[in-house]
């Protein structure tokens, strides 16, 4: 569940306990719009500014100061707390940094092929969050690069070479709160575009949790 997300359920929490009235939101982001992708952010400042959500970019957390309930930024600036709800900075794996695969424990991986790059990658196949690929780290990721790689091997062993390119291809939902949801779709190329989210997203989703790994063997 992506912050914003977190965000929208604590916010429905809150709500259904008649507590608005003495609960401030208060939401940060590290840079400088709600959400590293351009248009998902666009969509939900609107959905914070119409609940009342604050919210401040460009704020990186330092520290938390626990004796007095204040997060400090990078930046110099402060927020003070009652209850705090951090998410961890994401960062690469420890082991693929001390054994040289790969700098900040990303490896290098070619965008298209998928394959390791390098003079040790020629067949090494790279995916999910282990890659230093610009897209998101998402469960659809790592499903949309398997449908590559998975195809990719299967040729190499028939023909001798890969059939398949990865285009950047991503599916994401975005939880909005009261049973409503919309998603990012998107790719190398094309950027996401969501929607005003609804109720029959929500419930789409809801049902393709179930479905998912049906589809994921090939039953539907």
């Amino acid at each position: 569940m992506i912050p914003l997300e977190v965000t929208f359920a604590m916010y429905d929490f809150i709500k259904d306990r008649g507590l608005l009235d003495k609960t401030e939101f208060y939401y940060t982001y590290p840079i400088g719009r709600v959400h590293s992708l351009e248009n998902v952010a666009k969509w939900a400042a609107p959905e914070f500014d119409a609940k009342g959500i604050k919210y401040e970019t460009l704020f990186n957390m330092k520290e938390v100061d626990g004796k007095n309930a204040k997060v400090l930024s990078e930046e110099g600036g402060e927020v003070a707390y009652d209850l705090l709800v951090a998410v961890p900075p994401h960062k690469g794996q420890e082991v693929i940094e001390k054994n040289g695969l790969g700098e900040n424990g990303w490896i290098p991986t070619n965008r298209h092929s998928l394959h390791m790059e390098g003079e040790h990658g020629k067949n090494v196949i790279v995916l999910g969050d282990t890659t230093n690929l610009p897209i998101s780290k998402a469960g659809s990721t790592a499903h949309f690069e398997a449908e590559t790689a998975a195809e990719n091997v299967a040729a190499v062993v028939k023909m001798g070479r890969p059939v398949k390119s990865y285009d950047g291809k991503v599916f994401c939902f975005i939880e909005a709160g009261k049973d409503r949801a919309t998603y990012a779709m998107f790719n190398y190329q094309n950027p996401p575009q969501p929607k005003a989210p609804t109720g029959a997203v929500h419930a789409f989703k809801m049902a393709y949790n179930k479905l998912y790994w049906a589809t994921a063997r090939g039953l539907l």
